[in-house]
């Protein structure tokens, strides 16, 4: 894993770094070495989205590199995925108007 990246639980190699399974089923599976690394950015994991966000939550690494193969890609588009996360503090926030 390159300096500039966060760091991670299994932080040995960028393939170990993508895989994020329990200790047994990440023995049994076996990825191709030979991958190409992507280069992503974190998403910031915020409990209250609708609040601004504080300085510590914006600071910081937020650069990941990282194998496909392992993942699952998601169809959805970076618009909804946010609104899906953005519910429940606008519930939560309804309901402490009540």
């Amino acid at each position: 894993i390159p300096d500039d990246a966060a760091q991670g639980k299994h932080s040995e190699s960028i393939l170990a770094y993508s895989v994020s399974l329990w200790k047994k089923s990440r023995a049994k599976i076996v990825w191709a070495q030979h991958q190409p690394v992507i280069e992503a950015q974190l998403a910031v994991l915020r409990r209250n989205i609708l609040a601004p966000a504080e300085q510590k939550e914006i600071s910081g690494i937020v650069k990941a590199y990282i194998c496909p193969e392992p993942l699952q890609i998601s169809a959805l588009t970076p618009e909804i995925a946010t609104s899906c996360m953005a519910w429940p503090s606008i519930i939560h926030r309804m309901e402490s108007y009540l």
